[in-house]
């Protein structure tokens, strides 16, 4: 569970962090290299000799290998969004759904919706119009098999506002010059800054939720759900914080 805390940052909790519990696969017919068929037990202890407690026949569907292409988007180029859904049903069954919004401002209007459409092998996909250099954008994924639906990534304590994104950028860097770009949603950002304006005690190990892309000459990594946080105690009066 990601969950904000009162200064804006964010922390991670599971029900199985020393409670007592056991992470039980939920469906053996799909995958269990994925953290989404996988729940802790509801029985305390687990299950030991019996069936999973958390063993059923319908889960929502699994959303996986999430990406946006090109992942350094110029404002020529139009952006495809594509991840692979795994369900118990036929691809066809299935209804995946882009949500997006343009997140340069802190404060972005309602996210807007776009199908996905069905390629092949579980794969969907979803285009997004090209926008001006150093727009921002903020989105998730939303797949339903008619009974049960997952959003990735998931929801956090507040709703659905730690998601993905990607940035539109001109700039051109030279050579073959190694570069890393944190992506934060405008609104993030603020969070991030505001908490950093006074440094001093009050400064945790709190994170803020990036997408970080790393560019080295053709090489290309998108790591989306990252987080940055203002580092140890020894330099949290740096004026380069993270």
């Amino acid at each position: 569970t990601r969950t904000r805390d009162s200064l804006g940052g964010w922390s991670w909790s599971s029900p199985a962090d020393g409670g007592g519990r056991s992470l039980e696969r939920r469906n053996p017919r799909l995958p269990f290299t994925n953290g989404q068929n996988w729940a802790a037990s509801t029985a305390t202890g687990g299950s030991p000799g019996a069936a999973n407690s958390a063993l059923t026949s319908n889960v929502a569907p699994i959303i996986t290998q999430v990406r946006h292409s090109p992942a350094v988007p110029t404002s020529a180029d139009a952006v495809t969004i594509s991840a692979r859904v795994n369900d118990e049903s036929i691809p066809a069954n299935l209804a995946v759904t882009l949500f997006w919004r343009n997140a340069t401002s802190p404060t972005p209007g309602a996210f807007q919706s776009a199908p996905m459409t069905h390629l092949d092998g579980g794969t969907f996909t979803a285009g997004l119009a090209p926008l001006p250099d150093k727009s921002i954008v903020e989105f998730y994924l939303s797949a339903s098999d008619g009974t049960n639906t997952r959003t990735w990534p998931a929801a956090t304590s507040e709703g659905q506002n730690a998601n993905a994104t990607y940035q539109v950028d001109n700039d051109t860097p030279a050579g073959n010059s190694a570069v890393y770009r944190l992506i934060l949603t405008a609104a993030e950002n603020a969070a991030f800054n505001t908490y950093t304006a006074n440094p001093g005690a009050s400064i945790g190990d709190r994170k803020f939720n990036v997408t970080l892309v790393a560019t080295r000459g053709e090489n290309t990594t998108v790591r989306y759900r990252a987080a940055m946080r203002v580092r140890g105690t020894t330099s949290r009066n740096y004026t380069l914080k993270p």
